[in-house]
This record gives structure tokens, sequence and C-alpha cells, in this order.
């Protein structure tokens, strides 16, 4: 079951999960989202996890002044021109272009994505907005379907390919359920292709190791031996990733 620990730093206090797991050692993280978890091995004391904690607070109070600072710059989108959008990896500036003949369409164009609409109207941004969802979701079912073809053979425990859906959730990047069912999130098509692979493998990883233990992770390093600079990559830019 896990816990909860909460605890002053300066003028802050910081609050912590605790998760318990087949692990050797206590490992602290902080997550983009300011959440901070501490996971520990089985018989770990809670009197030593919270030691754990208080003796890299400022470690921590460190990391979370740095995803505030990061955190100010992430600016909800209006779906205007002149706006920066992401897709595999690379950002585009979004170009709205209302023209009477035109269809409606998303098209990446240089280095902008482009999107035509038939005229402008009182809800123009919310036009470009779904304009724009809709096109992400199909390039997500493209380009994703792609990925999981090329990653499955790599799997020898997998009896059959799973079934892919796509979801626009915001907390998870990804999950594989008993029923055999791949979730990724829609918004992971704007990460590179690197970073969409991992998450594949990772939940992929799941279906033999339940929770992250050293076994986990030693078969994901089996399956992707770079994940860790993909998932780098991936945790470093959630924020503007998951912005809409």
């Amino acid at each position: 079951m896990n816990e909860t620990f909460n605890f002053n730093y300066g003028d802050e206090t910081i609050n912590c999960l605790i998760s318990r797991h087949n692990i050797n050692k206590i490992q602290i993280k902080v997550k983009p989202n300011f959440e901070v978890i501490a996971r520990a091995p089985q018989l770990t004391t809670i009197t030593d996890i919270r030691n754990a904690l208080v003796n890299k607070a400022n470690w921590i109070y460190q990391q979370l002044s740095y995803f505030r600072d990061r955190q100010q710059y992430v600016v909800t989108k209006e779906y205007v021109s002149g706006e920066m959008m992401f897709y595999l990896g690379k950002h585009y500036v979004l170009k709205v272009i209302s023209d009477k003949t035109a269809d409606f369409k998303v098209k990446i164009t240089n280095n902008r994505l482009q999107v035509n609409l038939i005229e402008q109207s009182i809800n123009k941004q919310q036009q470009v907005k779904q304009l724009v969802t809709a096109w992400y979701k199909s390039q997500a079912e493209q380009v994703f379907s792609v990925r999981l073809a090329k990653i499955t053979p790599q799997i020898d425990w997998l009896d059959q390919p799973p079934k892919l859906r796509i979801s626009a959730v915001q907390k998870q990047w990804g999950s594989y359920s008993s029923s055999g069912k791949l979730m990724l999130n829609m918004h992971l098509i704007k990460a590179p292709t690197a970073c969409i692979d991992y998450i594949i493998v990772h939940e992929l990883c799941h279906i033999i190791e339940k929770n992250h233990s050293n076994n986990f992770w030693n078969l994901v390093t089996q399956t992707m031996p770079y994940w860790r600079k993909a998932k780098q990559q991936l945790d470093n830019l959630t924020e503007l990733y998951l912005n809409e």
C-alpha cells in the first residue's frame, strides 16, 4: 500500500508518495508535474525512508524549483498563427490560412504546420484546434502502428500483437490492459520516434514484470538498450507535449 510523507524545507511543504518494490535501495524521483516519489525496498522501515527524503530535501527542492521555472514558459495554446507545434520531435510554426476555395486541411510544409480553413468564423480558433487534434490522432494511428509492428517481433513473450488504442489522457503515456490492449497517448506523436518506441517497450515489458523492479528494467534494457536517453528526452519535454 502506498504511503505519504510531508515535511517542510525552507518556506515549502514537500509532499511525497512512498511505494514499495522489489528493488535494492531507495530511489527518489521528482516528476515534471511536481510529484515527489520515493520507491523503497519491501523491508525498508518507514523511518529510514523518511530520513532518506529529508537528507535529499535540498535536491528535491532544487528539482521542484527547476520544473516551476520551466512551467512558466508553458502557455495554454490559442491555436493562432505563430504558435509552436510539435511533431515527431521537431517543432513547427502554426500557420492558419483562410481560403473560401480551400478544403479543411492540415499539412506540414517547410517548417510550418499549415491549417487551411474554408473561411473565417467566430469559432476560428476552435475550428483550428479540432482540425489539429484530428490530424494528430490520425498521424498517431499510422505512426504508432508502424512502430508497434517493428517492435513486436523482438518481444518473445507476445503470443500475438496487441490491439492498439489511441487516447488523449493527460497523466500517462501508455498502458497495457489484461485484455491485451495497448493504449498510447495521442500526444506521444509529438515526441521523437525513440520516445514512442520506449513507451511501447515499457508497456509490453509490464506483461512479464508488473512492477518497476530491477527485473523489469533489465528486461527493458534487453529489448531497448538506449531507453534511458529516450526516457530523458520525453521527461524533459512532457509539459510542452501535453500542453493544449
